[in-house]
């Protein structure tokens, strides 16, 4: 029986693109076979999963292919609609084009180097592929980092047993915003901030439309993490979750 995959899932996006894409291409861009590839592609395979790095090669030979970018337009999409989750109203497509000042200019190494003009015209040298795996490596060692102060965070509150899963989820939906100090922070004592993690996080991600009930947890999480001057968005968005579980 053939698996159905929802659409936009990384998956289904995967399942595309390599059916495109030569294996030959794929091996020598990303070092890993077609095969490694299929099985990420896999949505019942957990034991393998599309690495961010290799979803940004993979489009930079799509794009050479004149076959677009899947994986960065997903993205954007998924950007879109946590941006309205936290109350931050940019143009998604001008946020992307100016990613590189947000992520360790990223997007402005990976546009470079789908350039005819670049080091290696239509091949990616050593170098660029360098350049690109440290802007993502940035990244993923600032994502980690409001991690680990969310975990601190929960500690001091007397959280145990945390479900580090829903951790890596919360703080990688801020990856965009991870140089924006204020996206980061949530504060207790302004009512209309409250209000907008109500409505954005908890009626829109968490599905409790109940506004009362919905207010009552971010208030108990409120008083939670009184004690804590910089209240991290990851940890307050945890504590509302486990709250309302």
């Amino acid at each position: 029986m053939t698996k159905l995959r929802e659409p936009l899932t990384i998956e289904h996006i995967l399942s595309q693109a390599i059916a495109k894409l030569d294996e030959n291409e794929i091996k020598n861009i990303t070092s890993k076979s077609i095969s490694h590839f299929r099985k990420c592609s896999d949505p019942d395979d957990k034991d393998h999963n599309l690495h961010f790095y290799d979803a940004v090669m993979l489009d930079i030979l799509m794009q050479r292919k004149s076959l677009g970018t899947p994986f960065i337009d997903n993205f954007s999409l998924l950007l879109e609609d946590e941006f309205n989750k936290i109350n931050v109203y940019e143009n998604v497509a001008s946020t992307l084009m100016k990613i590189g000042g947000r992520v360790g200019n990223l997007m402005d190494i990976a546009e470079n180097a789908m350039s005819p003009d670049s080091q290696m015209g239509k091949e990616i040298s050593k170098q660029e592929k360098d350049y690109i795996y440290k802007a993502i490596s940035d990244l993923e060692e600032k994502i980690a980092k409001l991690k680990d102060q969310a975990v601190k965070q929960l500690e001091e509150v007397g959280a145990s047993n945390l479900d580090h899963d829903l951790l890596d989820t919360l703080a990688g939906r801020l990856r965009l915003v991870i140089d924006n100090k204020d996206a980061l922070l949530v504060s207790g004592t302004d009512d209309s901030e409250l209000e907008t993690v109500r409505r954005k996080f908890v009626v829109k991600k968490l599905g409790v439309e109940d506004k009362d009930k919905g207010m009552a947890a971010v208030k108990t999480v409120t008083v939670k993490m009184s004690g804590i001057r910089m209240k991290n968005r990851v940890t307050f968005y945890y504590l509302v979750q486990q709250e309302l579980s």
